[in-house]
Parts: C-alpha cells; sequence; structure tokens
C-alpha cells in the first residue's frame, strides 16, 4: 500500500537556510562596518524616471534621514537574517528581507542589485511558503501564536489563518 504522506519540501528548507545564512552576514557586515549608515545608499537613487511610490520613498523617506534608513536597512537584513536561518516567525522575517532587499535594489549600489533581486524573490517565496515549517522554530510555535506570523495550522488556532 502506498504511503498517503506528502514529502518534506527540503528545498525550500535550503532556500530558506541559505537566504538567512547570507542575509545575517551582510546585514552583520553592515552594522560593523566603519562608515556611515548612509554609504549604504551609496548616493544612489531611482532611475530619473521612477514615479509613485519609488519616487515617493527615495524623496520623503531615504533622502530625508539617510543615516536612520541605513541604520534600519542594516539592523533589519541581520535581524531577519537570524530569524529565517533559525526558522522562526518566517513569515515576517521573509517579507522584512524582501522589502530589504527590494530598497537595495532600487536605491543601493549597482554592484549589489542583481543579487539584490534574486534575494527578493527568495525572500518572497519563503514569505509565501510554509519555510519555516521544515528544520525550522514556526511548528514549535503551533497554537501560541496566530497563524498570519507563522504559517502553522492548528486545531486550537482554526482554520483561518488571520
Amino acid at each position: 500500500m502506498a504511503s498517503t504522506t506528502l514529502p518534506r519540501p527540503f528545498g525550500l528548507f535550503l532556500v530558506r537556510l541559505v537566504l538567512g545564512l547570507l542575509a545575517a552576514r551582510q546585514g552583520w557586515s553592515w552594522t560593523r562596518a566603519d562608515s556611515a549608515y548612509a554609504d549604504l545608499l551609496d548616493g544612489a537613487g531611482p532611475s530619473r524616471d521612477a514615479f509613485g511610490l519609488v519616487a515617493w520613498w527615495w524623496e520623503q523617506v531615504v533622502t530625508y534621514n539617510p543615516d536612520a534608513a541605513g541604520f534600519l536597512l542594516a539592523w533589519g537584513v541581520l535581524v531577519a537574517g537570524v530569524a529565517c536561518t533559525l526558522g522562526l516567525l518566517t513569515r515576517p522575517a521573509a517579507s522584512v528581507l524582501a522589502f530589504c532587499a527590494l530598497h537595495v535594489a532600487l536605491y543601493g549600489p549597482e554592484a549589489l542589485a542583481a543579487g539584490a533581486w534574486l534575494a527578493a524573490a527568495a525572500a518572497l517565496a519563503c514569505a509565501l511558503a510554509r519555510a519555516g515549517w521544515v528544520g525550522g522554530l514556526d511548528r514549535s510555535l503551533d497554537g501560541q501564536l496566530p497563524g498570519w506570523l507563522t504559517w502553522v495550522r492548528s486545531e486550537r488556532s482554526g482554520s483561518n489563518p488571520f
């Protein structure tokens, strides 16, 4: 008789683990750098034809206080990278990583843009899938936190993830 259990998604586990390790390493190097946090932005900005939210974010948030934006970027990448590595609160951590990677891709140095787009895609995949389910601490938080934080569904938390 064939087994009815589904195979464990180890591919997603590896993506989450590698993404978390790389993000934690990058965040650690950014928080330990001797230069100002504003150097993370490298004087770059969106292209001249940028419009809407991208242009507004650059003008109203990033250029208003570049040191604060760089500080939040560096520490956000570090904390979210450690959380993704551990599989702890994977949905919000991967969402923060996706936001930070998009931030680097749009406003950071051009040398980091290609890797940032790839990291954003991987982080978004981890945020939308059950990336903390296999080999992560999200499974141990079953029923203790809302499902929208961990993706873990239990009878106690109900079927509605929100």
